[in-house]
């Protein structure tokens, strides 16, 4: 059994959190969203994000789980 990931979705599911850099690095393809092996490493990414980026809109921003 594969075991959960998870990822951050951005504006409302239109956008995920990437692998590369940017203002944060982001994607619209699902597939190339940056995964965290446990919900809590997410967490902290996105709380990374919202630091680092303030003038970002993080309002509709959340972790979600992928299996």
């Amino acid at each position: 059994m594969k075991k959960a990931e998870y990822i951050v979705e951005l504006y409302g599911g239109t956008q995920f959190l990437a692998t590369w850099s940017g203002d944060p690095g982001r994607t619209c393809i699902k597939e190339y969203a940056r995964r965290y092996r446990s919900r809590h490493a997410a967490v902290c990414a996105l709380r990374y994000a919202k630091y680092h980026y303030p003038n970002r809109d993080y309002s509709e921003a959340r972790v979600v789980e992928e299996r």
